[in-house]
């Protein structure tokens, strides 16, 4: 995978060599630092390029504005290359913000924080019903987070000023049918995969959104992400 990076600064403060450095995967130790890259261009697999306008991480702060998941291909080609009936995404996230130290130096050998804000999602996800049906095991959000490898905790994670929308085209159809929610935001407590010994494992979903712009909605979803019957 390739990335660029169009400009990149930082200013290191206190650093000093690691006396345990021939154990330890941090060869020097940073105690203050302020890091700023802009125009990040990653090539994210088969499908995806994934953009950032811009990363500031210091010891006090993370923000990431105008990062964008775009597709390599418009959803007539995707259709055509995929063997299997596949989700094509298109998503952007004008700012992610994390107000606590997040050390880019650990190797994200754990990843413990308190809060996670994202700022107007927008969020397109095109379904094409023409290629054969994918039979394979669909899994649900708490297998999901429990499949990942890092142990995982964020207390709260909270979405704002956002919209999502679903689109289904189905087979010889004109026009693909759509379902969209707008004025979407949401508040989710205790995300994380159970690998972080005595932290909480029940997650807590509460969000409120309009349908179709017009129908106000309310959704209070909770589940154990160690119950591996996978009950919400």
């Amino acid at each position: 995978n390739q990335l660029m990076i169009g400009n990149i600064s930082a200013n290191f403060k206190s650093t000093s060599n690691n006396p345990n450095k021939a154990e330890s995967k941090k060869p020097f130790l940073v105690k203050s630092h302020d890091i700023v890259a802009e125009n990040f261009k990653f090539d994210a697999g088969k499908h995806y390029n994934l953009n950032v306008k811009s990363i500031l991480n210091s010891d006090k702060k993370t923000i990431v504005k105008h990062l964008e998941l775009k597709p390599k291909y418009s959803r007539k080609a995707f259709s055509k290359l995929i063997k299997k009936q596949e989700d094509l995404y298109d998503i952007s996230v004008k700012e992610i913000s994390v107000f606590e130290n997040l050390d880019i130096f650990s190797g994200f050998e754990i990843i413990n924080l308190k809060q996670v804000t994202l700022d107007g999602i927008n969020a397109s996800i095109y379904h094409d019903l023409a290629p054969p049906n994918d039979t394979k095991h669909r899994t649900l959000f708490s297998e999901k987070l429990r499949s990942i490898k890092t142990p995982l905790f964020i207390e709260e994670v909270d979405i704002k000023n956002s919209y999502i929308s679903y689109e289904e085209d189905a087979l010889n159809n004109n026009k693909p049918g759509k379902f969209f929610m707008d004025q979407f935001n949401t508040t989710i407590n205790n995300v994380g995969n159970g690998k972080i010994a005595k932290l909480p494992t029940l997650v807590n979903v509460k969000a409120h959104f309009n349908v179709f712009g017009t129908a106000h909605s309310k959704v209070n979803w909770t589940f154990d992400v160690l119950n591996k019957m996978d009950d919400f």
